[in-house]
């Protein structure tokens, strides 16, 4: 009976504690102004994180049923450069219940909606995160006055953009799902959650034993697991950044088939079969930009071995792997190192061969080259067969140890073979890459390009050498590079290539010819003096092999210059050789010998003179630029896109530069351009300018008229016919004024 009556009162009690409850519920909301509470909620923000997030769009409170704060439109931006370094259309703070009943605010949890978060590493290895990661780092600091935090930071359907300047990578994570456990007791921090990587969903776990030392860079436990179609992949160890990024640890990663993942990762995909199955265990040890695995177990395509693997920052793989048998079946046709005879037989492409791994400029290796041991087998040097990997004028070979040095000292040496490279390379000289043979690919000076304009062809000095030699400089003029020629002194009665000649010589008699190579106008003058020029057609082959050379110098004072060169080596009259020259310049022969399909086109006299102001008058150029732009003078004209590009750089305030000009435009125009700069002219006046301008103006409107004719022609309605009489009568009375 007590305890029954016991019961009751206990329930009566409960009953109104729940009823106290729902009441406060209910009356909070019009007790606690909604700006306190927004106010509140920012300032913890702003005091757990340390970061100032900037509140563009509206704030909303909600106090019932649940208390919830939503500011909209935020960001928070890089405080040393004002990027954004993240953005968000929403951010909801949800607010703790039991504090919330007794007047009080603490956040339970924070949400960001649709956030955009870019993540950059700049060249010099810093990010646009480093300013808010040490703020971070400062106030999750233990200390006895630190605030109590928010336990949990979600991300919602969110985007990650990651950005390396230095290596030139960009990736994007998006649809990001991702669940922060925030440090607000424990030291710990881990994010759980899902993302899509390269349109494949990945789930993905991160945690750190200790956050704050992670953030100040110090050694912290680190564990990853990354888990998609493409791959699995797993990290337990440590990590620490300062003062340079460190890891070491167990990896493990697997994928059903390599060849899918690398297509996932739009990195190149080895030909042919293999490459499947693959699983790799090993404790990995980074240190900068190296990474050591040791203990390796690896299984491709059934084929398992052991040992150690390293990466440097050149991005090469090298190591020692142990293997108690391989089936290299799956290979054969991707490696290609066997070739089919006649009957279907198989045998070795590269018999009797010093072998040559060929890689790209990454230092990936893409295929093989084989050199041959007895002088009677032929060719000489043999590639492997083209692949969708590798294409032989696409590579310049030794590349990838080359282009540091090319960008330090401007400029390459260029030699033909595998031999002729190394041998530079062992004597200390780092800037040289070789074609692979004796034939420069177009794709090979745009890779040149991209490390330096500065060449040194030194190709061999026998027949074929020297007709590379000739092929090479068109195509580089052409990409407007500055060449010069090494052409290597015979050693007794030998020709010397670079290695027979840095072998005999040594590499200071090497370096000095090097340092004294001309300019590859007097290279041509010299073989054109090898010619008979002790008759009229001796002399006129002599010119016309160097007619198309000379007729790419841009420069007019370069061009004048060898012109009188050319005539005293020849010794041919120069007033002769320069109308001779201009005559081919204007008829465009020179170029009809060697690129028919690249000739200009035809431009009528008005239209050449005012390119050739544009380009040379610097008294007026600004003013007849502005007079050709203003009247639309150009449109139409054959050759419009030369008076564009010339008009544009007028404009610009700048010197005008004819080899800038002329990367501007098509190959016609280019080769159209150089043609009128290289004719004879007198120097140009303002009133020679007026009187092309007139001519121009005339032909405008004499196509004007014969459009409006057209039109007439074409009967139409009495009003339309009406207005284009009336602009017949005014264009000829324009044309008549003119005459």
């Amino acid at each position: 009976m007590i305890a029954a009556v016991g019961i009751k009162r206990l329930t009566f009690v409960v009953l109104g504690l729940a009823v106290a409850g729902v009441c406060a519920l209910v009356i909070l909301p019009f007790l606690m102004p909604a700006d306190a509470v927004r106010e509140a909620v920012k300032a913890e923000i702003r005091t757990v994180t340390g970061l100032d997030p900037v509140l563009r769009g509206e704030a909303s409170v909600s106090l019932f049923p649940t208390g919830t704060v939503s500011f909209e439109d935020v960001s928070l931006e890089d405080n040393r450069t004002g990027a954004p370094a993240l953005t968000a259309e929403k951010v909801v703070a949800r607010l703790r219940f039991f504090p919330f009943l007794t007047g009080r605010i603490e956040i339970a949890d924070v949400s960001l909606v649709r956030p955009t978060i870019a993540i950059v590493f700049n060249a010099d290895r810093t990010s646009n995160w480093s300013g808010h990661i040490e703020t971070l780092a400062r106030n999750l600091k233990p200390s006895p006055g630190r605030t109590s935090s928010f336990s949990e930071i979600r991300i919602e359907d969110g985007t990650v953009i990651l950005r390396d300047e230095a290596y030139k990578i960009i990736e994007t994570l998006a649809n990001v799902e991702m669940a922060l456990a925030w440090p607000s007791i424990s030291r710990s921090f881990a994010a759980t959650g899902r993302f899509a990587w390269h349109d494949e969903p990945i789930d993905a776990t991160i945690s750190f034993t200790d956050f704050v030392a992670a953030l100040n860079g110090d050694r912290s436990g680190l564990k990853v697991r990354l888990a998609g179609t493409p791959f699995k992949v797993a990290f337990d160890g440590y990590i620490s950044h300062r003062p340079t990024l460190k890891m070491e640890g167990t990896l493990a990663a697997d994928a059903a088939s390599l060849r899918d993942t690398l297509r996932w990762a739009e990195q190149p995909r080895p030909p042919g079969g293999g490459f499947g199955r693959f699983a790799l265990k090993a404790q990995t040890n980074v240190a900068g930009g190296n990474l050591a695995l040791s203990g390796v177990n690896v299984e491709l395509d059934g084929n398992t071995a052991e040992g150690v693997l390293t990466f440097d920052g050149r991005q090469t793989l090298q190591g020692t792997l142990a293997a108690e048998g391989l089936d290299l079946t799956p290979y054969v046709s991707t490696v290609r190192l066997l070739t089919s005879g006649e009957r279907g037989s198989k045998y070795d492409r590269f018999r009797h061969r010093v072998m040559f791994p060929i890689l790209d400029r990454r230092g990936r290796t893409i295929a093989f080259g084989g050199r041959v041991l007895v002088k009677e087998d032929t060719p000489k040097y043999l590639n492997s067969p083209e692949t969708p990997i590798y294409s032989k004028s696409n590579v310049l070979y030794h590349m990838d140890r080359a282009k540091d040095a090319l960008r330090r000292q401007d400029f390459a040496i260029l030699v033909e073979g595998y031999m002729d490279a190394i041998a530079v390379a062992r004597a200390g000289i780092s800037n040289v890459v070789a074609s692979c043979g004796t034939s420069l690919a177009e794709p090979q000076i745009k890779l040149l390009g991209r490390f330096t304009r500065r060449v040194v062809v030194n190709y061999d000095p026998d027949t074929a050498g020297q007709t590379a030699t000739e092929r090479s400089l068109s195509l580089l003029l052409e990409q407007d590079f500055e060449v010069r020629v090494l052409a290597l002194p015979p050693i007794g009665n030998k020709k010397a290539d670079p290695d027979l000649f840095i072998r005999e010589r040594g590499k200071d008699e090497y370096l000095k010819l090097l340092k004294e190579a001309p300019p590859y106008v007097d290279y041509l003058i010299a073989r054109a003096r090898q010619m008979d020029l002790t008759t009229g057609e001796g002399k006129l082959r002599a010119v016309n092999f160097l007619l198309p050379y000379v007729q790419r110098i841009p420069n007019r004072i370069l061009r004048s210059e060898w012109a009188t060169r050319i005539a005293q080596q020849l010794r041919l009259d120069e007033p002769v050789l320069r109308a001779a020259l201009s005559k081919a310049a204007s008829e465009r022969r020179g170029e009809v010998k060697t690129q028919p399909e690249l000739v200009g086109r035809a431009a009528k006299p008005v239209e050449r003179r005012l390119i050739r102001m544009l380009a040379e008058a610097e008294g007026f150029r600004l003013e007849l630029a502005k007079h050709l732009q203003n009247a639309h003078l150009y449109n139409g004209l054959e050759t419009e896109k030369i008076f564009a590009a010339l008009v544009i750089a007028s404009l610009s305030g700048q010197p005008v530069l004819a080899t800038e000009v002329g990367a501007a435009l098509e190959d016609r125009d280019r080769r159209l351009l150089f043609e009128i700069l290289f004719e004879e002219a007198n120097e140009p006046t303002w009133e020679e300018a007026m009187s092309c301008i007139q001519a121009l103006q005339n032909r405008q409107a004499e196509r004007e008229l014969a459009d409006v004719q057209r039109s007439i022609e074409a009967n139409p309605a009495a009003p339309e016919l009406r207005g284009l009489l009336e602009k017949k009568q005014e264009l000829m009375r324009r044309l008549a004024a003119a005459r």
